[in-house]
């Protein structure tokens, strides 16, 4: 935990690159912890966690696709945690790491539309 506090530090400090890094870093831990027990329901969740910290951050970058891809591997990492412990935590947790992908999804529906709107107004002479 104490490395995703700096990964937001150097994120906050606008220290993307190195944000990024630290997180990577995190999530190798948090493998190699898995791979010695793949049945500990905390492991499953930091991990979760970092790989949310990661897709926050690949959405503030407007790198929309890594972000979606980190949100969703985040979402199997919390239904794991899940399965293994059903807690109420990881249920808010579940929730915290869907909302985003909501308010995406719901982004880009709209520049869609504004763009296919755009496009039939340009039509039209």
């Amino acid at each position: 935990m104490a490395i995703e506090r700096l990964a937001q530090l150097y994120s906050s400090r606008l220290q993307y690159t190195q944000a990024l890094l630290t997180l990577s870093q995190a999530i190798a831990t948090y493998d190699t912890a898995l791979y010695l027990a793949d049945d500990d329901f905390c492991n499953h969740e930091l991990k979760a966690n970092a790989l949310e910290s990661i897709a926050d951050l690949k959405l503030n970058l407007s790198q929309y696709t890594e972000a979606i891809e980190n949100y969703q591997m985040a979402i199997v990492h919390h239904e794991t945690s899940l399965r293994l412990k059903p807690m109420k935590a990881n249920t808010f947790a579940l929730g915290q790491t869907l909302s985003p992908i909501r308010q995406l999804s719901r982004a880009i529906v709209t520049k869609v539309r504004s763009a296919e709107e755009l496009s039939c107004s340009t039509i039209v002479i």
